[in-house]
């Protein structure tokens, strides 16, 4: 999306945009975290999701491109560790109906966990590492940073999402 903002082929973009070019403005709409989603039964008898645990088992990723290039990857990478990618989809609103009866994991944003009806046999939990939180954002180009009428969409979006974001 950050391209087809840049080029002019829409105005306004949501998201995680880790880097922005000079003629792109944004505004942060709130800090998200990292959660992890499994099936209950096949965690430990102590409940915890420890860090080797969960560099062995296999992971369901959420990617557009199908890339290992996401923030959890990275942070493992970074620290000389690797999460075994079993399954990729391109949306996450898929990805915990595969949980169920597998010894998959999913991590994904907190938030996108909220409005979502989890089979109850899930477990959602923090990350066995530290995740650093990131910023949810609204993009514009410049060009509109000056008009009214897109001034006022994005104070909209900022309202809307001022009612149905929590504070942590």
């Amino acid at each position: 999306m950050f391209e087809q903002v840049a080029q002019g082929k829409i105005d306004l973009a949501l998201g995680v945009f880790p880097s922005l070019t000079t003629d792109v403005s944004m505004e942060v709409l709130f800090e998200e975290s990292f959660s992890c989603l499994l099936d209950r039964r096949t965690l430990p008898k102590d409940g915890v999701l420890d860090l080797e645990s969960y560099l062995e088992r296999p992971h369901i990723q959420v990617s557009m491109d199908g890339g290992a290039n996401g923030e959890v990857d990275s942070l493992l990478r970074a620290e000389g560790m690797r999460r075994r990618i079993a399954v990729s989809v391109p949306h996450w609103r898929t990805a915990p109906s595969l949980l169920h009866h597998t010894d998959l994991i999913l991590t994904v944003a907190t938030r996108t966990l909220e409005d979502t009806l989890l089979n109850p046999d899930l477990v959602q939990l923090s990350p066995p590492f530290n995740i650093p939180r990131f910023p949810f954002v609204q993009i514009w180009h410049q060009r509109f940073c000056d008009d009214p009428s897109h001034a006022w969409l994005r104070e909209q979006v900022k309202q809307v999402v001022a009612h149905t974001v929590q504070v942590d």
